[in-house]
């Protein structure tokens, strides 16, 4: 066996690991159990129901396996009802060629929003002859015993079918991309239709309403955004903060709260003052103050005032050899 099979082989046994591991199981019972399909949902609720009795697919059921089917039935119901939505929104059945190689009952919602919806022949799967309805097969057992195959020509040319038509509305077209930006309309209706029955369509002004500190604030002169955060420390008030460049600032609630126990800001420390040096007085006129008396202390710059001495380098031969200290030369200045 080439290794391309061996992975498709691995691959086709997915259900009956996660089955025998207990893994993504949502309702369990002793003949059957439910398992949340999050490898590839192709909608937003995808559930499979798959039989602890190992049943290879669709085509090896029998009418002996008619009470197998009620209560896989019962457990898809189940399901539904813990989702609070309506049986009318699901469709539940089978796929006559499946790719695993186990029997499972797919219970997928109407919408067909998801990210793993790629291809076309994934929408076709699901709406088209090659997805068989609960009631279809049961009846087909009733009356004839078992599912007739269908042939692999007329499989391939259901699969690539065009043009794809919605399955909530007239809207047809040849283009995937264009049928995907259509189911995510009726998605976002749906889901708005949804929210208004559970109470929360005024869910803005509601939040508007609400208290944000203990001092009977309210955000009532705010609007609503649905990126508005906002942060909470220890014994900090609430304090907004935006998406943006502000950062929030940070209020210490005096009431009720013990200062002791808030970590102290780091401040910075003041700036020394300078001096107070006589030095740095401005001298008075002598015209308008009279000098000051022989016994009077004066300033520390009246008593060694300032001189600058320098040697005249021009120096004359003569000169210096009558006068060799060069007493006569030096000038002060």
């Amino acid at each position: 066996m080439a290794e391309s099979e061996i992975d498709l082989e691995f691959k086709r046994g997915e259900l009956t690991r996660k089955l025998s591991a207990g893994e993504d199981v949502v309702i369990q019972s002793e003949r059957a159990a439910v398992l949340r399909n999050v490898t590839c949902p192709k909608a937003q609720y995808h559930f499979v129901v798959l039989p602890k009795e190992e049943i290879a697919n669709v085509l090896a059921l029998k009418r002996e396996h008619l009470p197998l089917l009620d209560h896989m039935m019962d457990l898809a119901n189940d399901v539904i009802k813990q989702q609070q939505l309506s049986p009318s929104d699901f469709r539940i059945g089978f796929k006559i060629d499946s790719f695993m190689n186990r029997l499972n009952m797919h219970v997928i919602s109407n919408d067909f929003y998801s990210s793993s919806m790629r291809r076309i022949q994934h929408w076709n799967t699901f709406n088209s002859d090659l997805f068989i309805t609960f009631q279809a097969i049961y009846a087909l057992l009733c009356v004839k015993g078992s599912v007739e195959p269908m042939p692999a020509e007329q499989v391939e040319q259901l699969l690539h079918a065009t043009p794809v038509h919605c399955n909530q509305c007239s809207f047809y077209t040849e283009n995937f991309g264009q049928l995907k930006r259509h189911l995510y309309i009726h998605w976002r209706e749906r889901e708005s239709e949804r929210l208004s029955k559970m109470g929360v369509a005024n869910l803005s002004q509601r939040m508007g309403q609400m208290q944000i500190n203990g001092n009977g604030g309210t955000m009532s002169q705010r609007p609503f955004n649905p990126f508005y955060r906002q942060i909470r420390m220890h014994n900090y008030q609430f304090v907004p903060r935006f998406q943006g460049t502000v950062r929030p600032q940070l209020r210490p609630t005096y009431e009720n709260s013990n200062w002791n126990n808030i970590r102290p800001h780091y401040q910075h420390p003041a700036p020394p003052r300078p001096p107070s040096n006589d030095l740095q007085k401005t001298q008075p006129d002598a015209a308008s103050n009279p000098a000051p008396s022989k016994g009077a202390e004066q300033p520390l710059h009246a008593k060694h005032p300032k001189k600058k001495w320098y040697v005249n380098k021009k120096k004359n031969s003569h000169s210096s050899s009558s006068n060799p200290k060069g007493d006569a030369n030096t000038k002060l200045i």
